[in-house]
């Protein structure tokens, strides 16, 4: 399937792709776990994910066409009204869980729609043609898209309360398209020039920029995030279409392929992560992940192959990093969500210092005295973990070394907190108390150190003749 044509315009294309890709690397433990979104009867495609990781898209029914579906998070698909009940597909959705498409309108004709959260779907009509297309929203609710005009020829627009339905113009040639549009109005998208050929522009504060190619002749841009940074593809000086990333104030970038020939970059988050889908070298399309670390990693070796799916391609990231697109699973075209895996946290904290205040009783005088424990530990995770003192112990019997000695020398008041008696045998070399302290993470990993509290042999000038012990009243 390809969820966008590489050239003007938009095609809805399904088409099964099972071939095997023996190249990749699976990651150990895998990155991702994966969600099967269903389906409404048939095939499934997710199209957009919002921060909450509430995924839409679009899915065949019965009778072969399509309709718009929401998926909250951890749920899979329900669908959604359309503006005539019947064909429809959702492209977009902004972190409120407004969702964007396009569907049959109640006149005839595909239009685009918007639907507010908890409200019908809201035809945006057009610019003066018969038909409209919506795709991104972003989180003032603009739309993003494009229409007929009444010369009969596509227009890139964008939608927005305060101005309704604005004609973006072209590059100067007669046809254009939006895709894309980030939290600044910025939209996206691809515009033909006076020589015909098709390019991706970026439309700001008025004006409609080219954004060149690769190399070749043509480009379209797919998704723009809030910094700026735009993703597309791209024809090469050989004709061949690869993704492209462009960031501000610099040229378009190629992202390559895994193995085959083209490439198409369809969504990016935040962070510039971005997301599509390129040919293996089987001839295959699989779904990607591009990371300024990582590079252009094929999805199908992030997860646990035991899952059962192949990644055919992916179309929207969000900045938790979780994605949404469709793969073949099971024989069937579904839609997916991935999610980062939590890590499996094996690592104990470090514990750098453990010391108890007073660490010395020297004043052997029977009485009670209040001892703090200060622990300076980390973990990996970044959070801090739980210490507490699990073991209180003597070098001397709790009762009977001679006259005065009293029992209850340890008392246990808080997590790092404890009551030790000021006494030590007249006899022995001083007495310790040993204070261990065990740390743990979320995770439930621990590790332990301790420190000591001593009473000395001498009194409270240091000599090695312990005093009597005060009479009690």
């Amino acid at each position: 399937m390809r969820a966008r044509s590489l050239g003007a315009g938009v095609a809805i294309v399904l088409l099964l792709v099972n071939a095997p890709y023996a190249g990749r690397v699976l990651a150990d433990p895998p990155a991702y776990v994966v969600e099967n979104l269903g389906s409404l009867g048939s095939d499934s495609v997710g199209r957009a994910i919002n921060a909450s990781g509430t995924t839409v898209g679009y899915g065949a029914i019965a009778d072969g066409t399509f309709r718009p579906f929401s998926a909250a998070a951890s749920s899979t698909l329900v669908e959604l009204p359309t503006l005539s009940g019947a064909d429809g597909q959702a492209f977009g959705v902004n972190d409120a869980g407004t969702v964007s498409g396009s569907a049959v309108s109640a006149a005839g004709p595909t239009h685009a729609f918007r639907t507010l959260p908890g409200q019908a779907p809201e035809d945006l009509g057009t610019l003066g043609g018969a038909t409209s297309f919506g795709y991104a929203v972003n989180a003032s609710d603009a739309v993003a898209g494009y229409s007929a005009t009444a010369a009969g020829v596509s227009h890139a627009f964008r939608y927005s309360d305060a101005a309704g339905l604005e004609d973006l113009g072209t590059l100067g040639g007669t046809t254009s398209f939006g895709y894309g549009i980030n939290a600044s109005g910025v939209v996206v998208g691809q515009s033909y020039l006076a020589d015909k050929t098709a390019h991706a522009f970026m439309y700001s504060a008025g004006a409609m920029t080219d954004l060149g190619t690769l190399g070749g002749t043509l480009s379209t841009a797919t998704a723009v995030n809030a910094g700026g940074f735009v993703v597309g593809a791209s024809t090469l000086s050989t004709g061949r279409w690869h993704a492209f990333l462009k960031r501000p104030g610099l040229p378009l970038e190629d992202l390559g392929t895994l193995g085959g020939n083209q490439s198409s970059a369809e969504g990016v988050n935040v962070n510039g992560d971005v997301v599509g889908w390129a040919n293996i070298a089987g001839g295959a399309l699989h779904a990607f992940l591009r990371t300024a670390a990582g590079g252009l990693v094929d999805l199908n070796s992030l997860v646990d192959p035991a899952e059962g799916w192949t990644f055919v391609a992916a179309y929207g990231i969000n900045d938790r990093g979780q994605i949404t697109g469709y793969g073949l699973y099971g024989g069937e075209l579904r839609a997916f969500r991935l999610s980062p895996a939590v890590p499996v946290d094996t690592t104990p904290p470090v514990i750098t210092s453990v010391s108890a205040s007073p660490s010395v009783l020297d004043s052997p005088n029977h009485r009670m005295v209040h001892v703090v424990v200060k622990v300076a530990a980390t973990d990996d995770s970044g959070a801090a973990p739980n210490c507490v003192i699990t073991e209180a112990t003597s070098s001397e019997p709790d009762n009977g070394l001679g006259d005065g000695d009293t029992g209850g020398d340890i008392v246990r008041e808080s997590s790092l907190a404890v009551q030790l008696r000021a006494e030590r045998s007249a006899h022995g070399s001083g007495r310790a108390y040993t204070l261990t302290v065990m740390c743990t993470d979320e995770a439930g990993n621990a590790a332990s150190s301790a420190t000591t509290v001593v009473v000395p042999k001498g009194g409270d000038d240091g000599s090695t003749v312990a005093k009597a012990p005060a009479k009690r009243r």
